[in-house]
Order: structure tokens, then C-alpha cells, then sequence
């Protein structure tokens, strides 16, 4: 930033956006409002001067700030399973379903299963229709 720049030289992008080409980094230092804007360094290795960009310092220092928070809040989602039989009770399905929502709600992932459990009678195939459109 500013005076941390190296080069005597350098290719200018304005807060417009438009390129001047082989500018004095004293002149151009001078010439922007540094109560305002940062002269940022683009890209040092640029042919035939490096590029330098003017970015506004209340702009820079949101996207900082947005960066950090991401970098808090961004847990490893982590993987739930909730697995219930096909013939579930409404009160079950509905309670499982709330467990599930709120899994989701904290940013992990949740895998339904459902299965045959032992001992349960097979189901037709209307009942499995009804309990996976109930999920979906």
C-alpha cells in the first residue's frame, strides 16, 4: 500500500477505472486524496511496470471485515443421518423431521434413511409413497 510500492514506476488504474500507463508513484501518490483511497499494489510482476489500483478505504476495509466473519462462521458441515422405519407415526416423522431441519439450519448436511426395521410388517407401496412424499 502507498508508500510500501517499490517501483519508481507504475502502470495507474483510477477509481474509475481507467489505465494510465508509466506513471510517477510521487506523482500519483500526491495527486488522490489519501484520507479516502489506498494506492494498492495489483500485480508487482506486470511487463512493463506493475500495476497499481486505487481502491476506496472504507470499501477495503468491508471486505476485510466480511472475509473474518466467513472465516468464523464457516463450521465443517458435517454429515447427519436420521433413519426411521416405513411405518412411522405422524408424531415421530414430524419430530425427526424438526431434528433434521434444525441440523440444517447449523450449515450441516443430513442424510434420510428409510428402512425395514426388524420385527415391523412390509408395507404396500401407496404407504412408502405417502411417507416420502411427507419427507420431500
Amino acid at each position: 500500500r502507498d508508500e510500501e510500492i517499490s517501483s519508481r514506476f507504475i502502470t495507474f488504474v483510477d477509481e474509475e477505472g481507467e489505465v494510465h500507463t508509466r506513471c510517477r508513484l510521487n506523482d500519483v501518490l500526491q495527486e488522490f486524496d489519501r484520507s479516502k483511497y489506498f494506492l494498492v499494489e495489483v500485480d508487482p510482476n506486470a511487463k512493463p511496470n506493475p500495476v497499481c489500483r486505487l481502491f476506496d478505504k472504507k470499501a477495503l476495509f468491508e471486505k476485510e471485515k466480511q472475509n473474518k466473519k466467513k472465516k468464523q462462521t464457516a463450521p465443517e458441515s458435517i454429515l447427519k443421518e436420521v433413519m426411521f422405519g416405513w411405518n412411522v407415526s405422524a408424531h415421530d416423522m414430524e419430530h425427526k423431521l424438526n431434528k433434521a431441519c434444525q441440523f440444517l439450519d447449523k450449515g450441516n448436511k443430513v442424510k434420510i434413511d428409510i428402512v425395514y426395521k426388524k420385527g415391523q410388517k412390509r408395507v404396500d407401496k401407496e404407504t412408502q409413497d405417502e411417507v416420502v412424499s411427507t419427507v420431500v
